[in-house]
């Protein structure tokens, strides 16, 4: 299973490789966010809130389906898919479902013959509530389940894992917004083989608070800055900037750095005699969204340290 807890660390920017469980929960599902490198939580409207910040549901209204694919140049690919409807005045409620399917990655034993190949994959259903108290204050909550598969080999079988995500919005002004949520609260309910102890693994939970602001004078310019605590992973900021040009079409770009990024800066640049291995794989991002009638289309190119070049598209419809 080395090449598949590899493959999690150059996907996930894990430093600590093997202490997670279901990590492509920390993947953004969708292109909007993507493109602001996950500096979104403030801003976070409609099913692009799933798995950031639950509220930012109740910031969009009518009926809607969504549909996300993520291609990366290994050949891992992901997604996601998402139906959101009014449920009562102010209030949605939206199901969806991500997925990531790590193509084929070659299994080898302890002394190096190879065992053939597996074929994991991870699966992620979850149903979403958010409503409205008042015009500056949201709030929501998501209930999810994980499975994963990590392949063929002896006594496997796919592991299972349940979840919730919360949050709430605040906007005390119309150009600023200010957020906190918490993500993947949850644990392994069954391991990957029957052998494993279930129960005692949990979810790559993660805390985060935001903020936004329209600058004075900028109104179509939106700023936002997220701090985020992992329960298992080092501590991040995520920088994120959009600029709507005109109604119909937004740009938008981001950066995302953890506490090692930021030791191995201070070393390169002399402020300290060492420097950490590890640091998020994610650095920078650009996005762009485009309406069209009632379809709106959603692209983000992110540069990730050991994949390169990795895309993310989202189609969405309006009903109404």
């Amino acid at each position: 299973m080395g090449g598949l807890n590899t493959a999690h660390a150059q996907l996930f920017g894990s430093s600590s490789v093997g202490t997670e469980e279901f990590p492509e929960l920390q993947i953004v599902s969708e292109a909007k966010p993507a493109g602001m490198a996950g500096a979104y939580a403030a801003l976070a409207e409609g099913t692009s809130a799933i798995g950031i910040n639950p509220a930012g549901l109740a910031r969009s209204d009518g009926q809607s389906y969504s549909g996300t694919v993520r291609y990366a140049p290994d050949g891992a690919e992901g997604g996601d898919v998402a139906y959101s409807r009014p449920f009562g005045n102010g209030s949605q409620i939206a199901i969806s479902a991500a997925y990531f399917d790590y193509g084929s990655i070659q299994s080898y034993d302890e002394n190096g013959n190879s065992l053939g190949t597996l074929n994991p994959y991870e699966i992620y259903p979850a149903v979403t509530y958010a409503s409205a108290l008042g015009d500056e204050l949201k709030w929501g909550a998501s209930l999810k389940l994980a499975e994963e598969y990590q392949g063929d080999f002896q006594g496997s079988q796919n592991a299972l894992g349940a979840g919730a995500d919360a949050g709430i919005q605040f906007r005390p002004a119309r150009n600023l917004g200010l957020s906190a949520s918490v993500v993947n609260l949850g644990v392994k309910l069954r391991g990957h083989d029957a052998d494993e102890a279930t129960g005692s693994d949990w979810l790559p939970a993660d805390f985060r608070v935001g903020g936004f602001i329209h600058p004075e004078g900028l109104e179509d310019m939106s700023i936002e800055l997220d701090a985020e605590a992992p329960f298992y992973e080092p501590a991040a900021l995520s920088l994120g900037y959009e600029y709507r040009i005109i109604p119909q079409w937004d740009l938008r770009a981001g950066t995302r750095w953890d506490t090692d990024d930021i030791r191995n800066l201070l070393g390169w640049a002399g402020a300290i005699q060492n420097t950490e291995t590890g640091g998020s794989a994610l650095k920078a991002t650009v996005g762009t969204t485009l309406e069209v009638g009632r379809a709106d289309v959603d692209y983000a190119l992110q540069w990730w340290n050991d994949l390169g070049f990795v895309s993310m598209l989202t189609l969405t419809w309006h009903m109404d």
